[in-house]
């Protein structure tokens, strides 16, 4: 077994993946805010530059991000759950 990596935000193309590689697509939604304040807090990153860019990306992604039902999708202080399960859940409210 072997994890794959890939800052991929749009659903066709974590589907891409999946018919590809057969794989099952873990969803990791760690807010935005969270996001960027762990990189401005990581002083590994080099300069603050580099941590502008970092933050740009991760505003791209949530711009671009788009749930696909059967994502497995980690949240903070939630359960683990599918993006099928999600939408029906918005869906009720």
């Amino acid at each position: 077994m072997a994890w794959l990596i890939v800052a991929e935000p749009r659903a066709h193309w974590r589907q891409w993946w999946v018919d590809k590689m057969g794989v099952r697509v873990v969803v990791l939604e760690t807010p935005l805010p969270v996001c960027v304040e762990r990189v401005t807090c990581d002083d590994r990153r080099s300069t603050v530059e580099v941590r502008q860019r970092h933050c740009e990306g991760i505003g791209w992604w949530w711009a671009n991000y788009e749930r696909r039902d059967d994502d497995l999708i980690i949240r903070p202080d939630a359960r683990a759950t599918t993006g099928r399960a999600l939408q029906r859940a918005q869906g009720s409210s």
